[in-house]
Parts: C-alpha cells; structure tokens; sequence
C-alpha cells in the first residue's frame, strides 16, 4: 500500500527486513513493541487488534486437548516455543491456555 520495499520499511522503523518479511507473509505475529515501531514509523492508522489472529475454526478445547496431551508427552519438558509449533498457534496463546489446563493436567507436569 505505501509502495516502499522492506530494506525501506526497515530503514524508517528499526525492525529488521526479515522480521517485516515474516509479518508481511504471515508467518509471524509482531509483538507489540514491534507493530508500535511498525505503526509509528510507516505512519499507519491502525489499533493493535489487528495482531490478533482470526478465530481458528477449532475451539478452545481441542488446543486445550492437545496442548494437555503435548504436556504429558513430555513429561514437562517441554519449551512453550515447542507447544506452540506443535499447536500450529502463537505462543502467546500458549501461555494463556496454559493457566486455563493448569488445573486439568497436574499430573501432566505443567508448571
């Protein structure tokens, strides 16, 4: 929509290329320190709802299902970084769910 490339985006906000690339594509979330940077420095109108992502058209429990179950697969060793991939979902939304299978699992080893 501006019609600048990324290095240019890059230049204006201080977030690397690959990082606008990766949000650009899809395939990464910004943080909110980073779309702020984004938002401010491309002189963008726009609230941070739009870092979040669409409703999956699973709900709530069947990630709480499969996080529970990655949980006790691992015996509790396991990143939340892990979880996620393995989720298909942010890992943000990992550690919000988290708390909410925290008192299903137990014995899974959630901490």
């Amino acid at each position: 929509m501006l019609r600048i490339g990324i290095r240019e985006a890059a230049r204006r906000t201080g977030v690397s290329h690959t990082v606008i690339s990766e949000v650009e594509s899809g395939r990464r979330l910004p943080t909110v320190r980073t779309f702020e940077r984004l938002r401010r420095g491309l002189g963008l109108d726009a609230s941070p709802h739009i870092l979040l992502r669409p409703a999956s058209r699973w709900g709530l429990e069947v990630h709480l299902v499969r996080l529970a179950a990655c949980l006790w697969a691992s015996g509790g060793r396991i990143t939340i970084t892990d979880l996620a991939g393995a989720l298909g979902i942010h890992a943000t939304a990992v550690r919000e769910q988290l708390s909410l299978s925290r008192p299903a699992s137990p014995p899974a080893g959630s901490r």
